[in-house]
C-alpha cells in the first residue's frame, strides 16, 4: 500500500503570498522542461484555476 495520499495539495505560503504546486503528466511536463515554457500538448483552455475557500 502506498504511504502517501492519492491526492494532496502542496503549497508554500507567507503572510502575503500563497504558491500552489500543480503536477503534470510526463507527456506535458517533459516537453515543458525542455522548452522552458508550456508547449503542446499543454492547453491553456484546459487549465484548472484553484479557487480558495475560507469555509
Amino acid at each position: 500500500m502506498n504511504k502517501f495520499p492519492r491526492r494532496q495539495i502542496r503549497a508554500r505560503y507567507t503572510e502575503t503570498t500563497i504558491r500552489v504546486y500543480q503536477a503534470y503528466s510526463p507527456a506535458i511536463a517533459e516537453p515543458a522542461l525542455r522548452a522552458g515554457t508550456f508547449v503542446p500538448p499543454f492547453k491553456r483552455e484546459r487549465m484548472t484555476w484553484i479557487k480558495p475557500s475560507f469555509l
